[in-house]
């Protein structure tokens, strides 16, 4: 039995495994370990050969912005518990003042103020984490009222609309092109008991109607944000508020010009380490 595992490891931060996941895990791979500004892919053995390698550059390269061969470390490595050694690092934490953020597997009391999100990570699908995900969370607490259609796009785990259900949303709509995710999605809204008020859908964003959304957040990465913002401009709606993030710090002006050519304005600029998130709206 061979109980050997090459390891790839991508320089680049965990959030562009969003964009890769449902390729990579298509592709053969058997895990994903993130770390604070790395990820590493596991593949078994007898799967990995240049064709898989080569693949796998051509993906990055179309994914993550000047990537190049030099930012990535092959290793072979002995058989371990990957996936153990993973939940082992997801511990509960907060974001801003009031949310709670826990794997399915720990125990938490809240205090009286405190909104839980409890979800069911997938290693590929979004745990809360990262920088642009708590940009989007703390933008929401702020700015989403209960009233607005919100569209999630690219919902990952669907934590940014489990949230905007326990602020008291009831038009939620979250979408991936990804069906794993969708399905790492309904779980967390079960887990968190808001499946009546969120609608999770494989779609994209160019089948939206036009005008439908009041408030938008598109958690993704600089490249795609800037194929969708046709779309993303024409689902919302008049006085509507869009919040990108995804967005390095050296990649501000590009998205800014791109959407306020589009009829946005700027309203803010948020950031988190190298990190931001964008907040406009349509006049």
């Amino acid at each position: 039995m061979n109980n050997r595992w090459i390891s790839v490891t991508v320089l680049a931060a965990p959030f562009y495994l969003e964009a890769l996941s449902a390729s990579l895990f298509a592709a053969g791979a058997e895990g994903i370990k993130e770390e604070d500004n790395q990820f590493t892919i596991f593949f078994a053995d007898q799967t990995w050969n240049q064709d898989l390698y080569l693949l796998l550059l051509k993906w990055f390269k179309e994914v993550i912005p000047d990537f190049d061969e030099s930012r990535l470390v092959i290793e072979t490595r002995q058989q371990e518990n990957w996936l153990e050694k993973w939940k082992q690092g997801f511990k509960p934490f907060k974001v801003g003042k009031r949310i709670v953020v826990l794997p399915d597997w720990e125990d938490y009391q809240p205090a009286s103020a405190e909104i839980v999100l409890k979800i069911a990570p997938k290693m590929a699908f979004g745990t809360g984490h990262h920088e642009t995900t708590q940009l989007c969370l703390q933008v929401m607490e702020r700015y989403y009222q209960p009233d607005m259609r919100l569209l999630d796009a690219g919902t990952g785990s669907g934590i940014l609309s489990i949230f905007a259900a326990k602020l008291g949303g009831r038009q939620i709509l979250g979408i991936d092109n990804d069906p794993q995710a969708i399905e790492n999605a309904r779980e967390n809204a079960e887990l968190n008991g808001v499946t009546d008020h969120v609608q999770f859908e494989v779609r994209d964003v160019q089948q939206l109607a036009s005008g439908n959304f009041d408030f938008i957040v598109a958690n993704i990465n600089r490249n795609v944000l800037l194929k969708i913002s046709d779309s993303l401009v024409r689902a919302l709606a008049r006085n509507g508020l869009l919040v990108l993030s995804g967005i390095l710090k050296t990649d501000q002006e590009m998205v800014e010009k791109n959407y306020c050519q589009k009829g946005l304005s700027l309203l803010e600029r948020n950031s988190l380490n190298e990190w931001l998130a964008l907040i406009f709206k349509k006049e």
